[in-house]
């Protein structure tokens, strides 16, 4: 797992650039609730999802709960 910042250049350039230089696509999960990041992203053979789903499943209560059953069993 990778955080790219995009500095100046678009965020958008930057997510498309990394998929264009990866060796396997496939291993790539973009994460934009913007349509023409998630279209390219899928046309290339990435894992796809918006950011509204990425927040509900990494980030909703119910996680929460499940790690701390891990850490404090």
């Amino acid at each position: 797992m990778a955080i790219v910042y995009s500095d100046a250049r678009p965020a958008d350039l930057v997510i498309k650039d990394e998929i264009d230089r990866s060796k396997n696509p496939r291993n790539i999960i973009v994460v934009s609730s913007d349509h023409e990041v998630i279209n390219y992203g899928k046309k290339s053979s990435c894992e796809t999802m918006t950011s509204e789903d990425f927040i509900a499943r990494f980030f909703s209560k119910g996680n929460e709960k499940e790690e701390l059953e891990k850490i404090n069993p």
